[in-house]
């Protein structure tokens, strides 16, 4: 037992002076918190040139619906700086929320509208369990009656003023000074498995009324990472040195890899959007490189491809495709060229990475005019990189980037440029 759970139980026995009491709380409340603060920056920096900066407390904001599973085993009832990266097979014991009867019970009584002695937790009680059952069971029905009306309470409060913080919720003085608040950060806790998936750890009555209620953010904060997903952020890290300018081009959807150094931020994706015609239907990212187009297109509707470059950031494209749950097809792109008896026909499609001036006897455009002129494209979207002017390159066979649309447009079905 360490020392603040000693004072914990030294509180619970009714120390009759109130002014020593609430001393001896706020020490060990002011104590705990010290330690726990100055052991996470130190566990940081020494793990800073393995696993690059680190903020183990940070808090997130995400989606209640990135939570589809939970941790069964109980290695995180220690706020242990030593448990905070963990290698080993611990994320296997993860298991659906439907599971867990306490979804169950807030999807009965908030969505099903359901009574509370319908649920299967009003009948879990000693008294009303054959012998041979082995199963948890309230110690009364004071507790059970008592976990309803809190229960309920949340609900009514969230639904009435929205997703409260902690820290909305309780200053830092009090988080010292009240019992039953925690002084450490408090908010839904998660586990990140290997592949980056969020495990619920604690909270479950905050994160199952957010679904029920269809918010849209909720705070939370990490506990523990598994080292392979740790691994794999510090490989995409060095992935993104390899680039000209030292980033990736376009910043990650995770939570977990925001910290990533991008060139560009989520404005090329909100241009688009608001030009294209097609609002649902089809989408090809033809040099997709890491796959962001398709995740953000996918989210609002469309059925969409990414192909395949052959190249190493295919292994990314494919890890962070699984990463985030997504069910975009990676296709090859000789399987679009050389197909002779399908049709390929898309509502969209998008071609990002052009240089300022282009050899049109290059492989690579020579490879994108045939598929532009193989496949039924409706409306095309082409990227150039930001450096002012457009270079006039005195080589015939090269092309700036008016002249690059133009060819397109005079060598291909296409017959409106904008």
């Amino acid at each position: 037992m360490d020392f603040y759970k000693i004072i914990c139980s030294l509180i619970k026995l009714n120390i009759r002076n109130s002014i020593f009491r609430k001393l001896v709380l706020v020490g060990a409340r002011i104590f705990f918190y010290l330690k726990f603060i100055l052991a996470t920056r130190f566990f940081e920096f020494i793990n800073r040139f393995k696993y690059g900066k680190l903020d183990l407390n940070n808090i997130y904001i995400i989606s209640p619906q990135r939570f589809q599973f939970y941790l069964r085993n109980k290695i995180y009832f220690k706020w242990n700086n030593s448990m905070r990266i963990l290698d080993g097979n611990w994320d296997f014991t993860k298991k659906p929320l439907e599971e867990l009867v306490t979804y169950r019970m807030i999807m009965d009584v908030f969505k099903e509208r359901k009574r509370w002695d319908e649920t299967e937790l009003y009948n879990l009680l000693p008294d009303r369990l054959k012998n041979e059952e082995k199963t948890w069971t309230f110690k009364n029905k004071e507790i059970r009656d008592k976990l309803f009306f809190r229960t309920e309470q949340l609900y009514k409060d969230i639904k009435r003023y929205g997703y409260k913080s902690q820290q909305d919720l309780y200053s830092f003085k009090s988080r010292l000074i009240t019992e039953g608040c925690k002084p450490v950060i408090d908010e839904i806790a998660a586990a990140i498995d290997r592949d980056g998936q969020f495990l619920l750890i604690n909270g479950k009555h905050r994160l199952f009324i957010s679904k029920v209620l269809q918010i849209q953010d909720v705070p939370i904060v990490v506990l523990i990472r598994h080292k392979k997903w740790l691994d794999f952020r510090n490989e995409l890290r060095e992935f993104s040195k390899k680039s000209s300018q030292r980033k990736i081009n376009f910043c990650f959807n995770h939570p977990d890899l925001q910290d990533i150094p991008s060139s560009y931020n989520d404005s090329c994706f909100q241009i688009i959007n608001q030009h294209k015609s097609a609002t649902q239907g089809t989408f090809l990212d033809i040099s997709p490189r890491l796959g962001i187009f398709c995740h953000k297109f996918e989210e609002i509707g469309f059925n969409c491809y990414a192909i395949e470059e052959n190249g190493s950031s295919d292994y990314f494209l494919k890890k962070i495709k699984k990463v985030e749950g997504k069910n975009f097809k990676i296709i090859s792109k000789d399987i679009l060229l050389n197909s002779l008896n399908e049709t390929f026909i898309f509502d969209l499609a998008l071609k990002l990475n052009f240089s300022q001036s282009i050899n049109i006897r290059d492989k690579d455009f020579v490879n994108f005019m045939k598929l532009i002129n193989k496949v039924k494209i409706k409306e095309l979207f082409v990227g150039f990189p930001e450096s002012g002017n457009s270079i006039k390159n005195s080589n015939k066979q090269s092309l700036n980037k008016e002249e690059i649309i133009d060819y397109i447009k005079n060598h291909s079905y296409f017959n409106v440029a904008k």
